[in-house]
């Protein structure tokens, strides 16, 4: 039976091994991330920034590295209803 202290201890040891864990994860995802937009960068040399930026976003969406795009709502007109 553990005593209260030695709980303590080994439940901080379990939350830092697993942030560990999390950290390695995140950095194998960002690694193969950067190892994807290289490659695309190589395929689609002739590319604008904006086609740039839009292919860097979907990649880091895809390897879980920037949240889900949010759908838009649509814009609402200046004057909509003042006749």
């Amino acid at each position: 039976m553990l005593t209260p202290e030695q709980q303590a201890r080994q439940k901080r040891l379990e939350i830092s091994l697993e942030r560990r864990r999390l950290d390695e994860a995140y950095d194998l995802r960002r690694i193969g991330a950067n190892e994807e937009f290289a490659r695309w960068r190589e395929e689609n040399s002739d590319f604008t920034s904006g086609e740039l930026i839009e292919a860097w976003k979907g990649i880091r969406r895809a390897w879980g590295l920037m949240p889900e795009q949010k759908p838009r709502k649509p814009r609402r007109e200046k004057n909509a209803g003042v006749h």
